[in-house]
């Protein structure tokens, strides 16, 4: 381990846990030593093998994220565990979501419920806004959007931006509370004022969509600019497709490119999904379909719909891969049970021709309709096709 500045050398070598903690912090952040993650981890190590609760913490985050170490979310859990014993705050925070998530741990919303009532009840902020998504969820609970509501705006009066965030989206979308558009811009800007990446983002897209303001491309672009500054993922995707498509800004299939890839690197799916069309489309020159492939593939990893759909369109044209007709079907369903309307209509169309699957008009009528509740016009005029179709008549009658 390096030797510690002068100033702290003879308290650390005493084995002073505080001292060993808050050179860790130095070293983090680089304030006044050289920044070093590795050796952050080593000195937080050093603390906590001396009991400090704190540095519990720290060690536990370092697990959990791979800071100055190899991810390992089960030693992080035991670091958490640990603190949250000695009664540490951010432990017991720390450990309610591991347990939410079921990270390097079953499981266990009750348990993480519990947890997050007690750091709740001593104002740990983040607790109250993750209170709320669990009972809006409901996670170990009844769900609850009201009560979810109140717990997102008791945080957001105390002046966290997740929660302004929270409030913002539950007025926007009508979730516990009444639909109000302005309220909802009011409780963004607050959050986005307040440095809340999200917000931004969603700034953005309401500014693109017009929802609750006047439409405005060169708005909706600030603010993507602003969240992506922050590392927001999906705005770095949003902003590729705002080059994708030519809105706001030049047409510039490079520059799409540019930025779904900084956001595919964040494993964002549809960032993903979005470069394997950009491949399948031939927009970055010859039409590459083993690369659209591949990239679809990696956005269904990602578990998104669009990605998983278009991976299902691969397999049955055999483009990219091996024709496997009965992959594409299951790959379909999968995307559907996500909610994909285009998947539900395509599902529709395979069991109209018997793609993949046996041919079964009623199934195919089936898919068709929750295609079309889904919002998918396409689906609305094939379904009718199906209906006027003569040897269906029995069938779907």
């Amino acid at each position: 381990m390096p030797k510690p500045p002068r100033l702290f050398r003879r308290c650390a070598d005493l084995d002073y846990s505080d001292c060993q903690r808050s050179l860790g912090i130095m070293y983090e952040y680089g304030r006044g030593v050289p920044l070093s993650k590795e050796t952050a981890f080593s000195w937080y190590e050093a603390a906590a093998e001396r009991g400090n609760a704190d540095a519990y913490v720290d060690v536990g985050y370092d697990y959990q994220t791979g800071t100055g170490v190899a991810p390992n979310p089960v030693e992080a859990v035991r670091w958490y565990r640990l603190a949250a014993d000695a009664d540490n705050l951010r432990g017991i925070a720390s450990l309610a979501e591991m347990l939410r998530f079921g990270s390097g741990t079953d499981r266990d919303y009750k348990e993480a419920l519990r947890l997050h009532e007690k750091a709740a009840a001593r104002d740990h902020w983040p607790s109250v806004v993750d209170l709320g998504r669990m009972y809006t969820t409901g996670q170990g609970v009844e769900a609850d959007p009201k009560k979810g509501f109140e717990y997102y705006r008791r945080a957001a009066e105390a002046g966290n931006d997740d929660g302004m965030y929270l409030v913002g989206i539950d007025f926007r979308d009508g979730t516990g509370t009444e639909k109000d558009l302005l309220k909802a811009m009011a409780w963004l800007n607050k959050a986005a004022d307040a440095g809340n990446g999200s917000a931004m983002n969603d700034l953005g897209y309401a500014f693109e969509s017009g929802e609750g303001v006047g439409q405005d491309y060169a708005q909706a672009l600030l603010w993507y600019r602003k969240a992506a500054a922050l590392g927001e993922a999906t705005a770095m995707t949003n902003i590729g497709a705002f080059y994708d498509s030519g809105r706001g800004v030049e047409k510039d299939a490079q520059e799409a490119y540019r930025w779904y890839k900084k956001a595919a690197d964040q494993d964002d799916g549809r960032a993903q999904d979005l470069i394997g069309t950009l491949y399948l489309n031939g927009s970055l020159g010859e039409k590459d379909e083993d690369r659209a492939f591949s990239w679809f593939a990696k956005g269904a990893e990602n578990d998104d719909s669009d990605a998983i759909a278009d991976l299902g369109v691969m397999y049955e044209e055999g483009a990219g891969t091996a024709k496997d007709e009965a992959q594409a079907v299951k790959l379909y369903r999968r995307a559907a049970d996500l909610g994909n309307a285009r998947a539900m209509r395509f599902l529709g169309m395979n069991y109209a021709e018997g793609i993949g699957v046996a041919r079964d008009r009623a199934e195919s009528r089936r898919w068709y309709e929750k295609a079309v509740a889904a919002g998918d016009d396409e689906a609305a005029e094939l379904l009718q096709k199906l209906k006027d179709s003569p040897s269906a008549a029995s069938a779907i009658a």
